[in-house]
């Protein structure tokens, strides 16, 4: 790594340097690319495209790891629970990190059961843990839908999404 700038690092390879946009780091939301490089640290990267008859060469790191969606599907499944913590707020919801390089979009109609909310930082706050409930996952398009809501409407966490069963079972019923 020969430099570091707010949108990347300038890597020497071989004499030529290349850049490594802030993007093609890691696979893990980067934002501060002093957390990840420092001048002078070797590191192994990928030519990702030349421009300008190799004036201009994009390098990557994060295409030299495994991809976590590949394997998505043996460690997820629909309905399950998981925590998370959210990483991005927006009007219509928000993005909410559960591994790294995994990142679920929780609409805002599945924050919360309660109250209509007209965006999703009204509910939720930046590094917020909450658990979600996976909704759908689509490997190919790299997506999956959260819910903060049980299958039965119910803000999970709270006494309303109990399992039925176990209201039962304390009632005495079935």
């Amino acid at each position: 790594v020969m430099r570091l700038e707010t949108f990347g690092a300038f890597v020497d390879i071989g004499g030529i340097e290349g850049l490594l946009h802030i993007s093609n780091v890691s696979r893990k939301r980067t934002s501060d690319i002093t957390e990840v490089l420092s001048v002078g640290q070797q590191v192994k990267v990928m030519i990702l495209e030349m421009k300008d008859g190799g004036k201009k060469i994009g390098l990557g790191m994060k295409q030299l790891e495994e991809n976590p969606w590949d394997s998505i599907t043996y460690r997820y499944q629909i309905d399950q629970v998981v925590p998370g913590k959210v990483t991005r707020l927006a009007d219509f919801g928000a993005f909410v990190e559960i591994e790294d390089g995994i990142d679920g979009l929780l609409h805002i109609s599945q924050i919360g059961a309660a109250t209509r909310l007209r965006n999703a930082g009204e509910a939720l706050s930046m590094g917020q843990e909450i658990s979600v409930r996976i909704q759908d996952i689509d490997p190919g398009a790299e997506r999956i839908s959260l819910s903060r809501l049980d299958s039965r409407g119910a803000l999970i966490g709270s006494d309303e999404s109990v399992p039925t069963a176990d209201i039962n079972a304390a009632l005495g019923g079935n």
